[in-house]
């Protein structure tokens, strides 16, 4: 590693799988903080990643170092990690344990500042401080569920079929086009909204962004034209073949002068211009028999055939104007359902995380860094961007310019600004996500100089300290050998200069490849881990990783059958748990019990809490009890401490706490109760959004997925893991089983963007499908085309290069048969089978093939540190155990105070209350908010339906006039006036009221002549006036 004086301003780090990624970033940031004669240097470094765990593991390692640094006595890994940083620095370990030990008590007052996180989270950080630039609600929200928006905005187009007649009909054209395809008219919406999906992806936004400007009529216009050039193209196609197939009759008279059968003839014949094919550009492709070669017959042939090639470039011309006018009502509806997309973003006042760069990049990208830092606060005098292959074009983009700043210049201290950028190509596997390993490479190689500063060093971390040494000999010949069958250059490259690893200390291990039919791969898996079981590993050391979640789950329920304890994505998901379940199922029923699906899902949950019956003798005899008693309430055997009116006066929290305080009792689940706390979590993030009310929360779980939030895994588990590959990134496990290994069948085709170069089409851009005949557009097309397959390669090597490097001591891959004939050149089977077979591994019964040793007992190793981990949080024993008194009556005592504070707060409430169905939802409300106690629920409750149902007060309580209340009134005359209550009878005529506490007084009437009397002044007639004394016997005056 470079020296501090030695380090380039921008270093390169090729990362390959278990090089120390993480040791090498810290250590860098560290030589940076401890060069640097200020305690605060941290606040001018932005160290970016992907993950959060990524974030919390290199703020902790960096933590951890800095306080060991510190002390006098570090442990001899702490002390060795000291002194080869002292020597990279120049500094002696005394100034770096005394510079330490300042940085960290620093640090510690100024966590904030110690800027490692997320790219995404910069990037929300740098919108947030240009929110009122953007034109962006200042309160947005961020959100990642960029589904449900797409949904509402598919729908909305779809519902304004009817009322825009250009729309209507390019919908109805779109769904004849899918039916053609074989698309059933029911899945026409599904179909539209994966269409969609490509509004959300970075690599489509430009071409959006292109075509924002062209309506919908002008696509219509589009169209129209191109059908017209179609129509001109078939037309002068027929006439020409008519030609062509009339000169060679007349020349076949002199002779049968090429083969009868030939495929020239029958393109001749039929007079179709599908059959006109290119090849035939020669005399020598027509194959002249001999004897007929005459030079008279030859001229003729010659012209035949340039008329023949005419033929052909109009035929590829027709078929240019048939791809894209075959696309372009998609493209409209693309683009209009792009515009709906936005608008349910801004009544929504979210914004998808997938828009934030490309918000930046429309509107910052020409701005100067210095405005940018700035704005955000700061400015960073060296940048760490952890796994760059990783890193979108948008992303990448909006970093330059700071970077370039920085890079340009000499930060405070007087030291050069630094970028380092540490990734792996050979492990990007999320293109699909907008990663671009390109520009990892186009730096490394200096084909790609966004910078000023050109003092470039790439160096490669090359040494493997997480695989034992047979697995890392295994993936250096495979990838070796696998890399020739790529048809990128790039990636050959790639392969050939940073695949190959050293070996660590750590002998032994083994590689398995099992070849078997796709159908025995659940049972090659139960095998492989029986075996590894007996060797001493337990369930928790080993993983099992596929490239699809459905074959994850057809893993899951084979494990499950055979008692075999998994941990996985769906399994850590809150709606997994029955307690989550039962709970869902109370609130859906508190909001509808007459939702006859809710009454059997909550039943079938309380049934798995008791045994005394079977499932359904519970559940039907609780039907039978709740149809007895017409009431939807808990059965009687439930000794549940509230029923459900009182829950329905309580928060959703409150009724979650409730519900897990009593889930306690009944039985011991410790691990559970962390899913409690995440749906506990959910209620109070719903209520910070105003959201209180059942429906809300009910909506607010079905339109956020909020029931597939996951709980973090419980440490310790002993359960075998089940991911993705995507998922497994980063991570390591002893033992990989890997099955499922096979080439795609019939992968969706990807979705371009191509230019039009012709001149006669205006439209700029057509979205096309990677499977359809590119050819015919240009030759720009072709070569998008060629580079989408070599990337589909890239992609999949990239995929096996993480999934066989995510083992630590034995890895076992499960490969199906290899094809007997094949046109992919890279077919994973075949590459594995043969190189098991070429490489020399030993044979084994069962088309097995191993390297290594996979009989040895499980390797010891050293315990880790053991860590109390709160499994739960601690319930409260009785709701509302401790209040907070917000009305002084409640603190005073009095009965007279009592008395009228209860009287000020059914003011209160009334208030709100705008017609007689209010009166329930206003209670809750103030039950929710503590406003209302449970003493004075019952009074206050009864009061007010006596108030709202008073047959001389249904004017005001109607849903037929509109009402204000607590309003002010300014006059000319008089003091600003303030009526209870002010109902609109109609236009012109208003009805007063008033409520009063206490005796009836002569002013009263006096007070409400005077609201009269402006409103009067107001032009309008006030046709009733009344007194509401809200004693604990109701009496109401009308006033004459």
């Amino acid at each position: 590693m470079p020296t501090i004086s030695e380090t380039p301003s921008i270093s390169i780090y090729y990362a390959s799988a278990g090089s120390g990624k993480t040791y090498t970033l810290v250590k860098e940031y560290l030589k940076i903080l401890l060069c640097s004669p200020r305690v605060d240097a941290y606040k001018r470094i932005l160290a970016v990643t992907f993950t959060n765990k990524a974030v919390s593991e290199m703020k902790s390692r960096i933590l951890e170092s800095l306080y060991a640094f510190s002390l006098d006595e570090p442990s001899d890994k702490m002390r060795e990690y000291r002194a080869l940083i002292s020597s990279e620095i120049g500094k002696s370990e005394q100034e770096i344990q005394q510079h330490a030990n300042a940085i960290v008590k620093n640090l510690l007052h100024n966590y904030a500042s110690f800027d490692i996180m997320t790219l995404d989270k910069f990037t929300h950080r740098v919108i947030r401080a240009f929110a009122v630039d953007f034109d962006l609600p200042v309160n947005f929200d961020v959100t990642l569920d960029t589904k449900t928006i797409l949904q509402e905005a598919v729908e909305r187009v779809i519902n304004d079929a009817g009322n825009d007649p250009i729309l209507t009909e390019i919908l109805l054209e779109h769904l004849e086009n899918n039916v053609e395809e074989g698309n059933s008219h029911r899945m026409f919406q599904q179909q539209l909204y994966r269409d969609a999906e490509v509004i959300t992806k970075d690599d489509f936004k430009s071409g959006l962004e292109e075509l924002r400007d062209f309506s919908m009529f002008d696509f219509r216009s589009f169209q129209k034209q191109l059908r017209q050039k179609i129509s001109e193209a078939k037309a002068e196609l027929a006439k020409r073949a008519a030609e062509v197939k009339a000169d060679f009759d007349r020349l076949w008279e002199q002779g049968p002068f090429i083969a009868a059968n030939s495929k020239f003839i029958s393109q001749i014949q039929t007079q179709d211009d599908k059959y006109f094919d290119k090849k035939f550009e020669s005399i020598e492709s027509l194959r002249v028999k001999k004897g007929f070669d005459t030079p008279a017959l030859l001229s003729d042939l010659e012209k035949l055939l340039a008329k023949m090639q005419l033929i052909y470039e109009l035929r590829t011309r027709k078929s240019r104007f048939q791809l894209i006018v075959d696309k372009i009502v998609g493209m409209s509806l693309l683009l209009q359902i792009r515009k709906e997309f936005r608008e349910v973003q801004r009544e929504r006042d979210e914004i998808p995380l997938s828009e934030f760069n490309e918000i930046i990049a429309n509107n910052l990208q020409q701005q100067p860094a210095l405005f940018i830092y700035e704005r955000i606060g700061g400015k960073y005098d060296h940048f760490f961007i952890d796994e760059f292959q990783d890193t979108s074009v948008l992303q990448w983009n909006n970093l330059v310019p700071l970077i370039d700043n920085t890079t340009a210049g000499m930060s405070e201290d007087g030291t050069k600004g630094t970028l380092m950028i540490v990734g792996d190509p050979k492990q990007a596997i999320y293109r699909w996500r907008g990663g671009r390993a390109e520009l990892l490479q186009g730096l490394a190689n200096q084909t790609n100089k966004p910078f000023v500063n050109d003092d470039v060093q790439t160096f490669v971390l090359d040494t493997n300290y997480r695989s034992f040494s047979n697995v890392i000999a295994f993936n250096n010949a495979f990838f070796d050998y696998s890399k020739e069958f790529l048809a990128s250059e790039s990636t050959k490259a790639l392969y050939s200069e940073t695949a190959s690893q050293k070996p660590n200390s750590k002998q032994g291990g083994s590689v398995r490849v099992t070849v078997s039919e796709i159908a025995e791969h659940e049972n090659v898996v139960i095998d492989s881990i029986r075996h590894f079981l007996s060797l001493g590993f337990k369930y928790q050391d080993i993983a099992v990783l596929s490239n699809k979640n459905a074959e994850l789950y057809k893993i899951s329920e084979v494990l499950l059958e055979n008692n075999i304890p998994i941990l996985s994505a769906e399994s850590l998901q809150i709606k997994a748990s029955p307690d989550v379940k039962l709970i869902k199922a109370l609130l859906q029923l508190l909001y509808n019990p007459e939702d006859t699906n809710g009454q059997f899902e909550f039943l079938y949950q309380l049934a798995q809490l008791q045994t005394a019956l079977t499932v359904d003798a519970y559940i039907a005899s609780n039907l039978a009890h709740w149809r007895e008693m017409k009431k939807v309430d808990f059965p009687e055997s439930v000794a549940f401490p509230a029923n459900f009116d009182t829950l329905r006066l309580m928060s959703i929290f409150e009724v979650i706490h409730l519900c897990t305080v009593w889930l306690e009792a009944q039985k011991q689940h410790a691990f559970s109760d962390a899913y409690l706390q995440v749906f506990g979590d959910l209620a109070l993030q719903c209520e910070a959004r105003g959201l209180t009310g059942l429906q809300d929360f009910l909506e607010f779980l079905e339109e956020k997925k909020g029931l597939e939030v996951a709980v973090a895994p419980p440490p310790g588990v002993d359960a075998v893991k089940l991911m993705s590959v995507h998922k497994s990134k980063g991570l390591e496990f002893p033992v990989v089983i890997y099955p499922f290994v096979a080439t795609p069948r019939n992968a969706p085709p990807e979705k371009l963007w191509i230019p039009n170069e012709a001149e006669d089409i205006e439209l700029p851009l057509t979205l096309i499908d990677s499977n359809a005949k590119l050819d015919v557009l240009n030759d720009t097309a072709g070569a998008v085309f060629t580079e989408v397959q070599q990337q589909r390669q890239t992609d999949k090597m990239n995929q096996y290069y993480v999934a066989f490097t995510r083992a630590e001591e034995h890895l076992h891959i499960v490969t199906v048969p290899p094809p007997k004939s094949s046109s992919n050149p890279f077919n994973i089977e075949t590459i594995l089978t043969n190189f098991a077979t070429d490489s020399g591994m030993q044979a084994l019964e069962s088309q097995s093939f191993i390297f290594g040793d996979d009989t040895t007992s499980k390797t010891a190793t050293t315990d880790s540190i053991s860590v109390d981990y709160l499994s739960r949080t601690p319930q409260k024993e009785q709701r509302n155990a401790i209040k907070i008194a917000d009305r002084a009556a409640l603190l005073w005592g009095s009965a007279a105070e009592k008395a009228l504070a209860t009287g000020i707060l059914l003011h209160e409430l009334l208030a709100e209350v705008k017609q007689q169905e209010d009166v329930q939802n206003v209670i809750e409300k103030a039950v929710q908010s503590g406003k209302l106690t449970t003493d004075e629920l019952a009074p206050i409750s009864v009061q007010m339906q006596k108030i709202v149902a008073h047959p001389d007060l249904s004017e005001f309580f109607s849903r037929d006039v509109k009402t204000i209340t607590e309003q002010a009134i300014l006059s000319a005359h008089a003091p600003i006036l303030k009526p209870d209550r002010v109902s609109f009878l109609n236009k012109n005529q208003v009805a007063l009221l008033d409520y009063k506490t206490g005796s009836k007084r002569g002013e009263h009437a006096k007070q409400l002549d005077s609201y009269a009397a402006v409103l009067q002044e107001m032009g309008l007639e006030v046709v009733k006036k009344a007194l509401v004394y809200t004693s604990e016997e109701l009496e109401v005056v009308l006033v004459p």
